[in-house]
């Protein structure tokens, strides 16, 4: 080794060992006021408010009293409430503040706003129109044997996909449902969901689809008990799409769902295409990238699709066409 390696390593290593731990810490950021309401026709449009604060920066207080929200058509004022609060003030950070619209006012193709007003924070607003439904032409079914799609495996973290010597059900059976519709020849947006009934309440199920092995999807916690009749939510993790591939065009949609060899029992399968907005689709899109790199350190991060105008939330209400067909064998 030559002297001059020999004193360019001796100053390296001297460079190194000066170089001290600079403590990290995360800038604060005005605190706002955050918007939820992803509306569905079974539901009400229901209104969630909370804080959006810099992360590892919580004060002990959330959200001031009253909460007042402004429902708005084409800018005509429709309805105003004040948000019920939930939480715990000044103990905790769970503090937030929940109103209820009937879904019976919102129109399909009317443009929505909602105002939030809140003493000691600005006032956010959001609009968004009502899409107008898509109708179902056509669906069928039938029963076909095979294996399921790895897709369903993978999100619904089966016994099957965690079994370290790979599903121990090759092959199963599967009712296979078609949907067809004409797409409108402008950009349209949907969402599909599968619901059953089962003895007296209905809820919706997992699904998945052969033409898609990777597709976005949007969580959705439902279930829809008959009054006085307590039971678990449940939830689906259901296909979202757009038209870049079909727009104007008829087309037919594939969703397969496992059953037994033998179907006993006739079933009421309720198949509903929702209709989204653009800003909608966005948003579950953005939620989408989110889960699946929120646990890869090396991941790009992901910035959430948002139509409030602090861009702190989501306000958007979806359309839906059903139809109900009748799975027997007998």
């Amino acid at each position: 080794m030559t002297r001059k390696t020999v004193i360019i390593l001796i100053i390296l290593l001297f460079t190194f060992s000066c170089v001290k731990d600079v403590p990290f810490e995360i800038p604060e950021a005005k605190t706002e006021l955050a918007l939820f309401a992803e509306n569905y026709p079974e539901d009400s449009l229901e209104v969630i408010i909370s804080l959006a604060q810099t992360m590892g920066h919580y004060p002990y207080y959330n959200i001031n009293e009253p909460v007042k929200i402004s429902l708005f058509e084409d800018n005509n004022l429709l309805q105003e409430k004040y948000a019920k609060m939930y939480g715990h003030k000044y103990i905790d950070t769970a503090f937030y503040g929940i109103t209820n619209f009937d879904n019976e006012m919102l129109k399909e193709g009317n443009r929505y706003q909602i105002k939030v007003s809140n003493p000691g924070y600005d006032d956010i607003e959001a609009e968004t129109i009502k899409p107008v439904s898509v109708k179902i032409k056509s669906l069928t079914w039938k029963h076909i044997e095979g294996k399921m799609p790895e897709w369903y495996f993978d999100v619904y973290g089966s016994y099957e996909a965690q079994n370290p010597m790979g599903p121990t059900t090759e092959y199963t059976h599967m009712i296979e449902f078609s949907i067809t519709f004409d797409d409108p020849p402008v950009n349209n947006f949907y969402q599909c969901g599968i619901h059953i009934f089962y003895d007296i309440y209905e809820a919706k199920i997992g699904y998945a689809s052969f033409g898609w092995p990777d597709p976005p999807y949007n969580i959705v916690s439902y279930i829809t008990p008959p009054p006085d009749y307590s039971t678990r939510a449940g939830h689906a993790n259901e296909i979202v799409f757009d038209d870049k591939d079909f727009n104007g065009e008829e087309k037919t949609i594939k969703l397969v769902v496992p059953v037994k060899e033998i179907i006993a029992f006739p079933y009421d399968y309720i198949i509903k295409l929702y209709s989204l907005s653009e800003d909608h689709y966005k948003y579950i899109v953005s939620e989408w990238l989110y889960n699946r790199s929120k646990d890869d350190p090396f991941a790009e991060p992901v910035d959430f699709y948002s139509n409030v105008n602090n861009e702190t939330g989501i306000f958007a209400i979806a359309s839906c066409d059903f139809d109900t067909i009748i799975v027997n064998e007998k």
